[in-house]
Order: structure tokens, then sequence, then C-alpha cells
């Protein structure tokens, strides 16, 4: 779910006017992408360059409508995923601003890789005087993408939360159910990234704790794919649909997924779905 997208003038109270609606559609999770502070002149990229890892996105109210939001979720018996990006910042971001080098890689990390969301977090580079810094910085949030700390952080949140339902959560290329608990790893769930056809849906099988999902914020819309919108489309939507909801593991939709949103994503990023 975004936020700015979703709800009515683009805040956390316009959520809460419509969990109801969630709850009639069977909706008992919802993971909102990233909703910490950001530089408001790069509200186009949905949250993933934060800046401010311990504030709240502005536009989208305070710390309490936040904690208010999840309350009125859990009355309903939703869970709140939260989606943190702590691979990556906004050029803008104060780390940045205080000493670039220190925090960051000074190129890319991985220099093959087509994608530069924007500067890259070095958690390689520790100086003996402050080698603990970063992972202490990175720790006191309650979720993050690098593996090392996020198995810290499980231990750090369970220790707190100890009388608390917690679930950690990852999204993993390529796919390896070896990194949940059940078989060993560390996390509680994770997001299957699988594209290819049908017969990949083997993958949908294997652990009862992935997340399946016809696409994502990552990727364009089925429908869109598909390239046109008529019945022959909506029939082909109804197979996929029925592999979803019925494949091993917990089914995910991208809001306007349930209404046949077809937009294209640029399209998407600045016009409301609701």
């Amino acid at each position: 779910m975004f936020v700015q997208d979703f709800a009515d003038h683009g805040q956390f109270s316009g959520v809460i006017n419509k969990l109801d609606y969630l709850v009639e559609l069977g909706i008992n999770a919802i993971e909102l992408t990233p909703v910490m502070g950001i530089e408001e002149a790069e509200n186009d990229t949905w949250g993933y360059l934060p800046s401010h890892f311990f504030s709240i996105r502005s536009s989208y109210g305070t710390k309490n409508d936040l904690k208010l939001l999840v309350d009125e979720c859990h009355s309903r018996k939703i869970r709140v995923f939260i989606d943190c990006v702590f691979n990556h910042t906004d050029k803008e971001c104060p780390l940045a601003q205080i000493d670039r080098n220190y925090w960051y890689y000074k190129g890319k990390h991985h220099p093959d890789d087509p994608y530069n969301w924007g500067p890259e977090l070095n958690y390689d580079f520790q100086d003996q005087q402050l080698k603990l810094l970063k992972r202490k910085y990175f720790t006191t949030p309650k979720q993050m993408d690098n593996f090392e700390i996020l198995s810290k952080l499980d231990r750090l949140a369970r220790s707190i939360c100890s009388n608390q339902p917690f679930l950690s959560q990852a999204e993993y290329v390529p796919e390896n159910k070896d990194i949940c608990k059940e078989n060993g790893g560390l996390v509680d769930v994770y997001q299957m990234n699988k594209h290819g056809t049908l017969s990949d849906l083997k993958y949908s099988f294997s652990s009862k704790n992935l997340v399946n999902y016809l696409s994502c914020h990552d990727n364009e819309r089925l429908l869109h794919d598909i390239g046109k919108k008529d019945s022959d489309a909506f029939i082909r939507m109804e197979t996929v649909v029925i592999h979803l909801f019925t494949s091993v593991g917990i089914p995910m939709i991208w809001q306007g997924e349930e209404l046949g949103e077809d937009r294209q994503i640029d399209v998407l990023k600045d016009k409301k779905l609701f």
C-alpha cells in the first residue's frame, strides 16, 4: 500500500477511513511502502529514497497518527508490515552531508547492476574508532534489508516485544527457502519474486512461508502487461488469480489490483487509485 495514492488526502487518517473496505475484501495484513522522512521534492519515489530514518514522512501525518493506524488495524485483526530501505538513501540525507565517504561506497557497490537508486550505504567498511556506529545506528529502527543486521534486529525486537506477535520478512533474489526460520534461516516469511511462466509455480509450493504475488511496485501490473482490458484479459486474470489464492503460502495483492487497475507505473505515481 502506497499511502499517498490509497488514502484520502494521502494521510494515515485516510487509510483508517478505508480499513472497513479492506476487511470486506478479506485483507488480514497490509504492507506499507516506506513511511520514513524524505525530501518532499522527491515524492515520486514512493519513499524508497529515505533521508530521515527516525522521523515519519510529514505529509502522511505524525508518529501518533501512525500508531493510531496500527491500533485500528489490530482492532480489525489486520497485521501491519512496514517496508524499510537501508541499502541506499537520498543524496540529501544528513549522513551524506556529514561524511559521504564514511557512510557510503564511493562508487556503485555492484558496477554491473543497471539500477542505481541513490548513494549506497557501506556496511563493509568499519574504522577502529567507530566500528560499531553504523550497525548501532541501523539496528535502532524496526526492520531492515541487510541480512547480517536483520538477524540481530530480529533478536532485539523479540526481546523488546516478547509478549507481542512479531514477524521478520525479507525479499530475496534469487529465491531461497533456506532463509526461512523453519529451514534454519533468519526470517519468518519472505517474498517470492519469481518471473517466468506458470511452470515456475512449483516454487510456490516449496514453503508455506512464501509470500506470493502477481505484481508489485517493482514491475508492471499484469493487466497492463496483457495489453488489453477485455473479456479475454479478465479470463486470463481469473486463471492466475486462482493459482495465487490456492497456492501454498501467503497471497499478496498490490493496491488497485482488486479493481482491475491496468495503468502504467509511471502514470500511477501522481494519481490516486481510489
